[in-house]
């Protein structure tokens, strides 16, 4: 089974700037972003693709645009600085969730009701 990888964090940030802080971050570390959701207000997980080496980058990053990392992610942070990868070749899947805290309703989208 190939390598995945988890990165769970929160903030305070605006949510709008936020998402595009760490989309930011993930191109900046040489990831790519495969796919998002977004969960009302509340929540955005992104599914990133990214070589192997460069992940410690990308928890850099995503520290920079202002994400707190959880205490199981902030561990695995640690221990990939301790490995100190280089560079492969080999890329790597994994999620990135964000949990937006703020005193906002949840955002409620009205879907029209589609005739047939």
């Amino acid at each position: 089974m190939a390598f995945r990888f988890r990165i769970n964090g929160s903030t305070r940030r605006e949510r709008q700037e936020a998402i595009a802080a760490i989309s930011d971050a993930v191109g900046r570390s040489g990831g790519w972003l495969l796919d998002f959701h977004v969960f009302s207000n509340i929540s955005l997980s992104l599914n990133v693709e990214i070589d192997e080496g460069r992940l410690v980058d990308l928890y850099r990053q995503l520290v920079d645009a202002g994400l707190r990392l959880s205490r199981e992610s902030e561990e695995d942070y640690a221990r990939l600085l301790a490995a100190d990868r280089q560079a492969t070749g080999r890329e790597i899947a994994g999620t990135v969730q964000v949990t937006f805290i703020h005193d906002h309703p949840d955002l409620r989208i009205e879907v029209p009701a589609v005739p047939g």
